[in-house]
């Protein structure tokens, strides 16, 4: 059975990153506060601000990007893992950036 694809964009990196439809569903609950910025996840895998990897999970990055507007400002973040494509697998707010980790892609 085919996962119906939410929202599907291009990294910094040239490479296809996908959203399903199941996995968006799974994020609103772990993460509520997330529903009404749906529309950042395309812009944060886009142009975000730096990308890092995961000191868990050397096949996910997460990708940050400051949203002045969000909570005061705050940081919008997407997690990525790359296995046969790039799929995000979750996304969350913060205002802490992950210690560890390596700076993989930074905007200039």
């Amino acid at each position: 059975m085919k996962e119906e694809l939410f929202v599907k964009t291009i990294n910094p990196f040239d490479e296809e990153v996908i959203l399903t439809k199941a996995t968006w569903e799974n994020i609103i609950i772990k993460h509520p506060e997330v529903i009404k910025y749906l529309h950042k996840i395309e812009r944060t895998i886009n142009l975000p601000d730096f990308i890092k990897t995961s000191v868990y999970d050397i096949r996910t990055k997460l990708y940050y990007r400051y949203q002045p507007e969000i909570l005061n400002g705050k940081y919008f973040v997407v997690v990525v893992k790359s296995a046969d494509k790039n799929f995000i697998s979750t996304t969350y707010i913060t205002n802490e950036i992950i210690k560890g980790g390596k700076i993989i892609w930074k905007k200039q």
